[in-house]
């Protein structure tokens, strides 16, 4: 497997580039699904409250993909499936489990809001 890019050191914890990107996104994320849901007059908070769902969702989708398409490696290496520190996620997997989990918590926590309408609240910029 390839090094992966190490930014700096906090102690023994190693912080990687790619950890910094994805903080970076998620941060931008839960500020805008926090002020969207709010500014359009749904249940207050919505979105702060799923966010953590959906990121979860997203990391394991993630780290499951990665482990499917690496699988005659991780077969030999079952120690390493759940290893994300060294690096392998994969970013469609992350979508396949968050979209669908953030649907779902939209249906369950505010019925109200209609799935499309829901999707274009994120969507737009």
């Amino acid at each position: 497997m390839k090094p992966i890019p190490v930014a700096f050191h906090i102690g023994p914890l190693e912080v990687h580039t790619y950890g910094i990107g994805l903080a970076i996104t998620f941060w931008f994320a839960y500020r805008y699904s926090s002020n969207t849901d709010c500014q359009e007059g749904y249940r207050h908070g919505l979105g702060r409250r799923m966010f953590l769902w959906v990121i979860l969702a997203a990391i394991v989708g993630a780290r499951a993909l990665h482990v499917l398409s690496n699988l005659s490696y991780y077969t030999h290496n079952l120690g390493d499936v759940l290893a994300i520190w060294h690096g392998g996620l994969s970013s469609f997997g992350g979508l396949l489990f968050a979209v669908p989990t953030a649907v779902i918590l939209t249906r369950r926590r505010c019925p109200e809001l209609p799935i499309p309408r829901a999707f274009d609240l994120v969507a737009r910029s």
